[in-house]
């Protein structure tokens, strides 16, 4: 889990009136709206429709976390929600953070 500083809810995010940008993703959409705090924030949205056990569901929210935890420092200031479309598997872990990292990239979100 993030500190409570790096976590934006679902509520606060549609609170935000900046403009929505969305990127598809192999496992799902990012969605971002530019902020005014100096830190990214990121809220991590894992529906039930995924599958129906909340500790698979968890345990893709965690490798998440962990796949996004050394990023945290080099993204810029945005509003950050990721929506996972599909669980993520432990063999895919490396795959993901690489296409993660490109994705932030390829858009400007890394400072």
């Amino acid at each position: 889990m993030f500190p409570k500083h790096l976590r934006v809810t679902v509520q606060d995010f549609r609170h935000n009136p900046s403009v929505l940008q969305r990127y598809p993703w192999s496992h799902g959409s990012i969605q971002v709206k530019s902020a005014s705090g100096a830190y990214v924030r990121i809220g991590i949205v894992t529906p039930k429709r995924i599958d129906k056990r909340s500790s698979c569901r968890h345990q893709s929210r965690r490798y998440l976390v962990e796949i996004l935890r050394p990023m945290i420092d080099s993204l810029q200031s945005h509003d950050v929600l990721i929506t996972l479309s599909r669980l993520i598997a432990d063999e895919n872990r490396d795959v993901l953070a690489n296409e993660l990292k490109q994705l932030f990239i390829r858009k400007g979100l890394v400072k």
